[in-house]
C-alpha cells in the first residue's frame, strides 16, 4: 500500500464528489454551508500534500532552503481534523433533521455573535454589523423557541446563547462518535495541538529534523491521517446528498480506497494497527 498514491486518489475523488452537487437546487441554507465546510477541508488537505512535496525558498536566482515543513503539516492536519469533526457533529451525528437544524442554527448563531465582537472601521462594515445584529436577534429567538433547546440544562442553555455551538461536547467526545477511540484521538490531537501552540516537543522535533528524510518521516503520519480524514468525510458527505452518493460510488477504485482507509482508521482506533 502506497499511502501517497492513495492520498492523491482520495483528493481527486474529493473534488468529483463535491462538484457533483453543482447546479442542484438549494432547499435550505445549511446545504450551502455544508459545501463550504467541504471546501475548507479540501483546502487543508490540498495544502498538506503541497507542503509534503517540499518547500523551496528562492529569491531571484538564489535558492536558500529546500525542506519539508512538517510543522505546518501538523497544524494543517489538526485543522482538517477539527473541520471534519465539526461537519460530523452538525450534519452527520444528528438522528433526525430536527436535531440537525438545531445544531446548524447554534453554529450559525455563534458565527454571527463572534463577528459582532470585531471592530469596524468603515461605513459598510458598520451597516453589515447592524444588519447581522438583527439576524442574531432572530436566531436567538428561534433557538430559544426550538424544542431541542429545552433538552439542555440552564447552564448549557446559557452557553449556547453565549456562542457555544457544541455545548457540553469536547472534540474528543465528537471524535469518539465519529469512530475514533478516546485515548487514540486524545493523544493524536494533543500532539497536533503542540505544533499549533508551540509546545516544547514540537520545537525540539523541528530542531532535530535537519534532513529532508527526517522531515518527511515526521510528516508521513499526517499523510495517513489525511487519508482517514478524507475517507470519513466522503462517507459522511455522501450520506447527505443523493448526487454526492452516486458520484462517490461511481469510481470503483476511489470508493474502495476510501473504504480501506476508513477501516484502517477503525483498526487504529481499536488499537490493532499502530499506523
Amino acid at each position: 500500500m502506497n499511502q501517497q498514491d492513495d492520498y492523491k486518489i482520495l483528493l481527486r475523488h474529493f473534488i468529483t464528489v463535491v462538484r457533483s452537487m453543482k447546479g442542484q437546487p438549494v432547499e435550505e441554507e445549511w446545504m450551502i454551508l455544508a459545501e463550504g465546510m467541504a471546501m475548507k477541508l479540501f483546502g487543508h488537505v490540498s495544502s498538506l500534500l503541497s507542503l509534503y512535496q517540499g518547500t523551496k525558498l528562492q529569491i531571484a536566482s538564489d535558492q536558500f532552503l529546500d525542506f519539508v515543513d512538517h510543522a505546518s503539516i501538523n497544524v494543517l492536519t489538526r485543522a482538517a481534523f477539527e473541520t471534519s469533526l465539526a461537519f460530523h457533529f452538525i450534519f452527520c451525528e444528528p438522528t433526525d433533521a430536527d436535531e440537525r437544524d438545531f445544531r446548524f442554527m447554534c453554529w450559525d448563531y455563534a458565527g454571527f455573535l463572534e463577528r459582532q465582537g470585531f471592530p469596524t472601521n468603515t461605513d459598510e462594515g458598520r451597516e453589515l454589523k447592524a444588519s447581522e445584529a438583527k439576524a442574531l436577534d432572530e436566531l436567538d429567538t428561534k433557538i430559544q423557541a426550538h424544542p431541542r433547546f429545552a433538552y439542555f440544562t440552564d447552564k448549557l442553555q446559557k452557553k449556547i446563547l453565549e456562542g457555544e455551538w457544541r455545548p457540553g461536547r469536547s472534540w474528543t467526545s465528537i471524535a469518539v462518535s465519529a469512530g475514533y477511540s478516546k485515548e487514540y484521538f486524545k493523544s493524536t490531537y494533543s500532539y497536533l495541538c503542540g505544533y499549533a501552540h508551540t509546545g516544547r516537543l514540537s520545537v525540539l522535533q523541528i530542531t532535530q529534523a535537519r534532513t529532508r528524510d527526517t522531515q518527511h518521516s515526521l510528516a508521513d503520519v499526517c499523510i495517513g491521517y489525511g487519508c482517514i480524514i478524507m475517507s470519513n468525510f466522503l462517507f459522511g458527505y455522501a450520506s447527505l446528498f443523493q448526487n454526492a452518493d452516486q458520484a462517490f460510488r461511481s469510481h470503483r477504485l476511489a470508493y474502495q480506497t476510501a473504504q480501506m482507509w476508513r477501516e484502517i482508521g477503525q483498526d487504529i482506533s481499536n488499537g490493532s494497527n499502530g499506523g
